[in-house]
């Protein structure tokens, strides 16, 4: 086997005296005091350092998207994750249970793909175009992520996220203005409103991250409401969910009865007969 195959190229970091290199950065020369969370994410990425102004409205995203309830599905594994009193058990469990799931933050990166792929392929203000598309996405029964919204009449992390973007001067902002058209015409033609994600999707293409980069995003943006669950578990170390109680199980099945080897080790029955593998306890 030649050296090169025994090799793995990397451009993520190196370390060296004195200071570590990060994407090509000196980190305490360089990025140290100017660079912040959203920085360093971007990097990981692939992706540029992020000003202020971007890095804020992935702090918007975040606080918007905040749901710590451990009734929440996900958010009630990184409970049973941290049960037994490790906090990080308990993270990587719930972010787990969201990956690649068909609702959720996992839509994120789906949304980003449906709004590239329309403004890619659709005329500048082309909004019949976008209309027409829509219609026949959905009427041939194609999921399209980030719209529909649950038991409620709009997403009301988004109109949240809205009214920040609003503050911030970037709802002019190109993939902002196509969802916001996309919002319109679905909710009005086929009762789907946009939900969150797709408009998570619009901010962070605006910035200028990648549909690949952005599929990579939501466990940054959900690492509070997990962290949240995941160290609270881990303080209380809850019994239930360490092991259910008797009372709550109901067992159908073949009643309790021993090994093959365990029955060798207890010798014959009491009667002098051969131990029988189907003997209760």
């Amino acid at each position: 086997m030649t050296e090169d195959r025994l090799s793995l190229p990397t451009s993520v970091g190196q370390a060296i005296w004195g200071d570590n290199l990060y994407r090509g950065h000196a980190v305490l020369g360089e990025l140290a005091g100017n660079d912040g969370y959203w920085s360093a994410v971007s990097l990981a990425l692939g992706g540029p350092r992020l000003g202020p102004d971007d890095a804020a409205a992935l702090d918007d995203i975040t606080i918007c998207a905040l749901a710590a309830d451990p009734r929440i599905w996900p958010l009630k594994a990184a409970r049973v994750g941290s049960a037994y009193g490790n906090p990080v058990a308990g993270l990587c469990t719930g972010q787990l249970a969201v990956d690649q799931a068909r609702i959720g933050p996992a839509t994120v990166g789906g949304s980003a793909a449906l709004l590239h792929e329309l403004r890619r392929t659709t005329p500048p203000l082309g909004t019949q175009t976008i209309d027409g598309r829509l219609d026949a996405w959905i009427s041939e029964g194609r999921r399209l992520p980030g719209l529909g919204v649950p038991f409620r009449p709009e997403d009301e992390r988004l109109e949240a996220l809205r009214r920040c973007m609003r503050a911030r001067g970037r709802l002019t902002r190109p993939h902002w203005i196509l969802m916001e058209a996309i919002n319109r015409h679905t909710t009005s033609a086929h009762r789907l409103p946009a939900n969150v994600a797709l408009a998570i999707a619009a901010v962070a293409l605006d910035i200028g991250f990648t549909v690949e980069q952005i599929s990579a995003l939501p466990p940054a943006f959900l690492l509070p409401g997990f962290l949240a669950n995941a160290f609270e578990g881990a303080q209380q170390r809850p019994a239930v969910l360490q092991r259910l109680p008797d009372a709550a199980v109901e067992y159908v099945g073949h009643p309790p009865r021993r090994s093959p080897r365990a029955l060798e080790q207890d010798g014959p029955a009491e009667d002098g007969r051969p131990a029988s593998p189907d003997r209760e306890r």
